[in-house]
């Protein structure tokens, strides 16, 4: 008898029940709820920058990053 036929039965069982695992999960990605959730937090967050006068600071910061990134490109 091939020693290798235990082998790839061994593997090929193994593959074919995580293949299985993989169609029957039902994750759909994120709900309305979580999306939601992330826009609240962003909008917390900038409420409290420009809130708290940085804006000037904040603008000059994105204006400096978006430049150096853009710098190569145009």
């Amino acid at each position: 008898m091939n020693r290798l036929i235990p082998l790839y039965v061994t593997l090929s069982t193994f593959v074919h029940t995580r293949v299985e695992q993989l169609r029957e999960r039902d994750d759909r990605g994120a709900s309305a709820m979580e999306y939601g959730g992330l826009l609240a937090l962003l909008l917390t967050i900038f409420t409290a920058l420009f809130g708290l006068g940085l804006n000037n600071k904040v603008g000059n910061a994105f204006s400096t990053a978006l430049g150096g990134i853009f710098k190569g490109i145009f």
